[in-house]
């Protein structure tokens, strides 16, 4: 179980670490919207803080955790020799 858990773990962090490397390039990136009613527009600008950084990575070891927890749990009930014949 815990070698099924620590994969959900590293996948997990990977992710989120690769994720975060794909955010970088939006920042800093202005865009606007407008309103057609009173010709308005709304402008706003995409900021990459660390925080957000880190709590995306966070929140996808979390999602991997998670998401691992269950067929680790399967998985380390059955027999090896069972799970080998499968694959």
């Amino acid at each position: 179980m815990g070698s099924f858990f620590l994969e959900a773990v590293l996948l997990g962090v990977v992710a989120g670490g690769f994720g975060a490397l794909l955010s970088l390039p939006l920042n800093a990136i202005q865009t606007g919207t407008m309103n057609q009613v009173t010709f308005s527009e709304i402008t706003f600008q995409l900021r990459t803080t660390p925080f957000a950084l880190f709590s995306g990575i966070f929140l996808a070891t979390v999602t991997g955790v998670l998401g691992g927890l269950l067929p680790a749990f399967s998985a380390s009930r059955q027999k090896i020799t069972d799970l080998l014949r499968e694959a």
